[in-house]
């Protein structure tokens, strides 16, 4: 992205670019915060586990292990997505609809927590957008001849 922003030719052209490059960052921060979330929640678990609050433990010690391999990669999206990498975008916006349908699920359903729901949508609904500019910003001007 730095070598687009250098080659940029035009006052417009400078101006996706830097929206682009500020989109991504803001965004790739998000979905970094969400990686240290899910940290976070694999935390929980364990102590849930020496607590000795799980009816199995191979199943928990399972649950575990994914959530930080889940964080790890989240956390990767998040890294590529501030430095401006294509695929990394693509991969930060799978992952906020995933989290979409996390709150779906949260805000509805027989043990449903509306709060719950929306203050998990809403860092994901900001990211998502920020994503979504990123990716139209990043694409190359098209040519006026």
């Amino acid at each position: 992205m730095q070598e687009r922003y250098e080659r940029a030719e035009s006052d417009r052209e400078v101006n996706a670019v830097t929206r682009s490059m500020t989109a991504a960052r803001v965004a790739g921060v998000i979905v970094l915060l969400e990686a240290a979330g899910l940290g976070a929640l694999a935390a929980w678990e364990a102590v849930a586990v020496i607590a000795g609050d799980t009816a199995a433990l191979d199943s928990a010690i399972a649950l575990i292990v994914l959530t930080l391999a889940g964080a790890a990669i989240v956390a990767v999206f998040g890294i590529t997505t501030w430095r401006g990498l294509s695929w990394g975008r693509s991969g930060a916006i799978v992952t906020q609809l995933l989290i979409l349908a996390v709150a779906l699920g949260a805000a509805t359903g027989q043990y449903a927590h509306p709060v719950t729901g929306v203050v998990i949508a809403i860092p994901a609904i900001a990211a998502l957008v920020l994503l979504v500019i990123a990716v139209r910003s990043a694409a190359p001007p098209a040519r006026e001849d």
